[in-house]
């Protein structure tokens, strides 16, 4: 069913470089926002939603998800040898809907008399699934926010976020992006860290630890908190200096200009001064409904004025 919904059309990891992607800079006032309600601030406060809504769920944001989604359906209706234009494709349901797909119906028979049974070949039909075809735009949004701040809370319970923090001045070369609790998982993070060999130029480890990847031994948190979150457990969750011009939520093998480093004292990036200049500071975050690009700025090329810096805190 996911393949056709407007969930996985928001879901779905683009590349920096494409028009439709989501991007936020640190150093404006609307990425100063976004980092301090995703990465810092406590889902449960009285102000997220709407700093959502403000921020991230907008009008303009919606078309982009919805003109992605008819091209969608259009394919959809191919499958099904039906024309984008006939009557089915202009009711109000399948304008309306969020998910397409089929229902397959197998085993089936029927009984002709006391004696005979007619066994039945399997079939498919096609369905939709929609809330409210009379549903304002606005209305869908304010659902996505709700649906989307027990997604934000589940992903901060996971990792351990800690509130109420105080941060450097905003953007200083001594900025940084969180702080999260000492816990068996940043344990283990560190643990991974030490055992990996492919060297500490590149944000690999950094991905898949916080992207909680099987390949690191974290399918139970992952499943944990996608469960939680009321995701689906194929969905993407991914969190990594990506390339810019790549679009695969498992190509983050980024190599930046400072060297990554993973302690009791949280992740530390030292500049290492080999002009790889790959992507030193876009980050992207990728959570259900949650799916942006943001320039970090001084949050990680603070590490080239200072020689070294804090990352993220673990206390």
């Amino acid at each position: 069913m996911s393949k056709y919904s407007l969930f996985n059309k928001i879901n779905n990891v683009k590349s920096y470089n494409d028009a439709n992607s989501i991007k936020y800079d640190y150093k404006t006032a609307e990425g100063r926002i976004m980092l301090n309600t995703i990465f810092r601030n406590n889902p449960n406060n009285s102000d997220t939603q709407n700093l959502l809504l403000a921020n991230y769920f907008t009008s303009n944001n919606y078309k982009i998800w919805q003109d992605q989604f008819t091209v969608s359906k259009e394919n959809f209706l191919k499958e099904l040898s039906i024309d984008k234009n006939s009557p089915i494709a202009q009711t109000d349901d399948f304008k309306k809907s969020l998910a397409l797909g089929y229902v397959n119906l197998t085993g089936l028979s029927i009984n002709l008399g006391d004696n005979y049974t007619q066994e039945l070949p399997d079939f498919k039909i096609a369905v939709n699934y929609l809330i409210d075809n009379q549903q304002s735009d606005e209305k869908a949004l304010e659902n996505m926010v709700k649906f989307s701040v027990n997604s934000l809370q589940a992903w901060h319970e996971a990792i351990g976020v800690e509130y109420d923090q105080d941060y450097p001045e905003y953007n200083s070369a001594q900025d940084f992006l969180m702080v999260i609790r000492a816990s068996n998982l940043t344990s283990k993070f560190i643990e991974k860290d030490k055992t990996t060999n492919w060297g500490n130029g590149n944000s690999f480890n950094f991905y898949l630890n916080f992207g909680l990847s099987g390949r690191f031994g974290f399918t139970e948190e992952r499943l944990t908190m996608l469960n939680q979150a009321k995701l689906p457990e194929t969905s993407i969750y991914s969190l990594g200096l990506q390339q810019k011009n790549l679009s695969s939520p498992t190509n983050v093998w980024n190599y930046t200009d400072f060297d990554w480093f993973t302690n009791e004292n949280g992740i530390s990036l030292k500049w290492n001064n080999k002009n790889r200049n790959i992507n030193n500071n876009i980050m992207l975050l990728d959570l259900g409904y949650i799916n942006f690009y943001i320039d970090l700025d001084q949050i990680t090329l603070g590490s080239k004025t200072l020689g070294q810096k804090d990352f993220i805190k673990f206390i």
